[in-house]
């Protein structure tokens, strides 16, 4: 059960890096498109 917990964590901060990455290749992209 524990394991299962750490798991969890480890996707959610995993999830949350990449929520980051793609919000700013948005931006980028929006940058870029002149918006």
């Amino acid at each position: 059960m524990k394991n299962d917990a750490f798991v969890d964590k480890a996707l959610d901060v995993k999830f949350a890096d990449l929520k980051k990455l793609v919000s700013g290749y948005g931006s980028l992209i929006v940058a870029y498109s002149g918006g």
